[in-house]
Order: C-alpha cells, then sequence, then structure tokens
C-alpha cells in the first residue's frame, strides 16, 4: 500500500474530529474477519495512535491508515475515511514489522 502526506487530514484530526466513529454491519463484519472487536478499535483511537498518511489509489472517497497499539500490546492498522466529524473504520488488521516499528519510532 503507497502512502502520501495529508496535511489537511492530519489537521481534521486534531482540530475537527468530534471522536465519534462511523459504525454499521459492512465494517463491523470486516473488524470481526481480522480478529478485532469494535471496543478494541476504539481503544486505539482513545489512546495514543499515530497518522501514517493517506492511502494512493482510485476510490469513491480519500482514504486513510493510522496505526497503533492496544492496551495489551497488540498493534493494529486501521484504514479510514472522514465522515463529517466522524471518522468511519473501512478495516483494520494487525500491524506488519515495518508499520510497528513506524508507530514506535513517532513515540
Amino acid at each position: 500500500m503507497q502512502l502520501k502526506v495529508a496535511e489537511d487530514a492530519i489537521a481534521w484530526l486534531l482540530r475537527s474530529w468530534t471522536g465519534a466513529v462511523d459504525w454499521d454491519q459492512h465494517n463491523l463484519a470486516k473488524l470481526s474477519k481480522h480478529g478485532f472487536s469494535r471496543v478494541e478499535v476504539e481503544e486505539v483511537l482513545s489512546l495514543d495512535f499515530a497518522f501514517a498518511g493517506e492511502v494512493v489509489g482510485n476510490f469513491e472517497e480519500r482514504r486513510f491508515v493510522l496505526l497503533g497499539k492496544l492496551s495489551d500490546g497488540r498493534h493494529m492498522t486501521i484504514a479510514w475515511a472522514m465522515r463529517g466529524a466522524k471518522l468511519r473504520p473501512i478495516s483494520c488488521r494487525r500491524s506488519r514489522d515495518a508499520e510497528k516499528r513506524q508507530f514506535e519510532r513517532s513515540k
């Protein structure tokens, strides 16, 4: 996955995002496919996470990536989109080794 810098998305996370998350049956189903729960995603979003960048590709809406770490030590990579003042998780998975290193370097 190729990522690029997205200063406007960083500003949105810092200034406009209310902390609200947009859930429905589709993104909840993707979570369980990868072994995560809604509670775990919301835990990462409430803790310290790192913005990795915007996904380069041809999508209907812009997609971004966050890297985070659960309180039990597991790393998670979350693909998401901006939906008004809500963050909409598109999918999440266990972080790859390079993503874990990137997250740890950002702290």
